[in-house]
């Protein structure tokens, strides 16, 4: 989260310089902007299909494999949640259009916040596990 609230800054210093300077920033692209918009929407598509996989649960699971399911499948996430932001951090910095920027960057946030990982949801997951043998 802290790394989306360090795009904003780099952001903002950016747009600083580009007043400062005089420097006209980069000329936005017409579908350019769809596109962008398009490949954080297909992020978020993909967070529910990798979760998904990950937490698959087989025979051979033990607790302490089911733990290790749940640890990655939640840095995935939030990596996958990032990229929205990443993706405005691009748009910005490549078209200047640094609304875009914070549309995709609240979305990273948001996003963020739902798959926040609450221990009860892992303890209810780890304890239907248990019960799976």
């Amino acid at each position: 989260m802290v790394s989306v609230l360090l795009y904003a800054v780099v952001v903002e210093i950016i747009k600083l310089q580009w007043q400062s300077t005089g420097q006209l920033p980069p000329q936005p692209a017409a579908p350019m902007k769809e596109v962008f918009y398009g490949a954080a929407l297909f992020f978020l598509f993909v967070i529910r299909l990798v979760r998904k996989a990950i937490l698959k649960k087989t025979r051979g699971d033990d607790y302490r494999t089911l733990l290790h399911k749940l640890k990655l499948s939640n840095l995935i996430t939030f990596v996958l949640c990032e990229a929205p932001a990443l993706v405005g951090l691009v748009l910005f910095i490549r078209n200047g259009l640094y609304k875009e920027f914070y549309v995709l960057a609240v979305c990273s946030l948001l996003v963020m916040f739902i798959y926040f990982p609450r221990y009860r949801h892992w303890e209810a997951w780890l304890g239907k596990a248990s019960s799976f043998y």
